[in-house]
């Protein structure tokens, strides 16, 4: 089922498209709708992730790099006027005395990427040292140094989280957050603490002239995991995808070497093996086409029409395919994609019954009173969810 949320630009889409209002779903994303006789351009979701990394805040950290695949997924079964987003997340730090003083104790950690290995990466490296935490020299930083370009119907927002006032520092928050809307970003706040706290200490006042959401955590609060019959074939299954990927270029064996290593990362933190599993889908096999690595993967960049394969310089080549001619190498690329989307299909089988036992589990649960704590995935997901609907998006269930 499909929440309908069809604004007049939305429906306006779909008569040009030739479709009824009702028909309006969210095609795969390799066969965007045509208006007019030209592919539908995507939509582009940005979100920078601004996160504390004081002493106090190893929770949040670990929350981050648990609950980082189920935001992706989110956007795996979403589009606006019947095209697929685009996804792309940056990362900062704030808050951590390694931090240059100099600089507000702020750091970039990885600007606008697609690369979501790469963003799991920086997530596991962070650290935690003590620190004053300026909420809104980062938002300003971020504001400043950041692509946000947008064209109507994209997304682009803040996510700020962390336990002190907001108020700290020289840069003021009412002037870092009207650089945000004037760019038309909006600023969403979690305080890590008592939602009361947070509206005293203005974090809720932050969310509301920055047009966003405001929401409270416990970041210490293990995340609410359950457990399924499915995690672990899913888990194998996505290991099993790698075995798709031809690396290529001078990143080929870095991209290559990073997704097994991020692998074994997230096999330490619960939940995230199956909902990583998940992310790699690809849309020939169903899923949502967020997981992309054309910089390193042959296949990716075939798909995607960054290189042609004629064209290409035999050395970029991994050394099984470079004694293969143009043809040959162009059916092994379509063999890994249409293994790809086999492995891909069954990921998708087998979610659809992970995702039907938890929540099962969770009506289980909550019949008999109980509630865990509202981690940061919970309260981005319910930011997302609220403005992405407000640019009209659609979510399928």
């Amino acid at each position: 089922m499909v929440t309908r949320l069809i604004r007049p630009s939305v429906l306006a889409l779909s008569m040009l498209s030739g479709l009824a209002p009702a028909a309006l779903a969210c095609p795969p994303v390799d066969q965007p709708p045509v208006v007019d006789g030209k592919p539908l351009e995507r939509p582009v979701v940005r979100i920078a992730i601004l996160l504390d990394t004081s002493n106090s805040m190893d929770g949040l950290i670990a929350q981050a790099k648990s609950q980082v695949w189920n935001i992706v997924n989110r956007f795996g079964k979403s589009c606006r006027g019947g095209a697929r987003p685009d996804l792309r997340i940056a990362l900062y730090e704030y808050g951590n005395n390694n931090l240059k003083p100099s600089e507000g104790y702020v750091r970039q950690v990885l600007p606008f990427t697609t690369d979501l290995d790469l963003l799991s990466e920086k997530l596991f490296s962070l650290t935690t040292n003590g620190g004053e935490e300026f909420c809104g020299a980062v938002i300003k930083r971020a504001v400043a140094d950041l692509d946000w370009t947008r064209k109507p119907g994209d997304l682009s927002m803040v996510v700020i989280a962390g336990n002190e006032p907001f108020t700290q520092g020289d840069v003021h928050y009412s002037e870092a957050v009207a650089d945000a809307v004037n760019k038309g970003v909006k600023i969403n706040t979690i305080f890590c603490g008592n939602r009361q706290e947070g509206v005293a200490t203005k974090w809720a006042d932050g969310a509301t002239l920055g047009r966003g959401t405001f929401g409270n955590i416990d970041q210490n609060a293990p995340v609410d995991t359950c457990a399924t019959p499915y995690d672990d074939e899913i888990t194998r299954l996505g290991s099993e995808i790698n075995t798709t990927y031809v690396p290529y270029g001078q990143d080929g064996e870095a991209g290559q070497t990073r997704q097994a290593m991020m692998d074994e990362k997230n096999a330490s933190v619960a939940g995230a093996p199956a909902a990583r599993a998940v992310s790699k889908m690809s849309p020939g096999g169903g899923g949502g086409g967020q997981y992309r690595n054309s910089g390193w993967d042959l296949v990716d960049a075939v798909k995607e029409k960054k290189v042609q394969l004629k064209d290409m310089d035999e050395k970029d080549l991994p050394l099984d395919m470079q004694k293969m001619n143009v043809q040959e190498r162009e059916k092994h690329v379509q063999d890994m994609l249409a293994q790809r989307d086999r492995i891909s299909q069954r990921i998708g089988e087998l979610n659809k019954q992970r995702l039907a036992f938890i929540e099962e589990d969770k009506a289980k649960r909550a019949k008999g009173g109980g509630k865990a704590e509202q981690t940061l995935g919970e309260a981005m997901i319910a930011a997302i969810d609220k403005q992405a609907a407000e640019e009209g998006f659609e979510f399928e269930k």
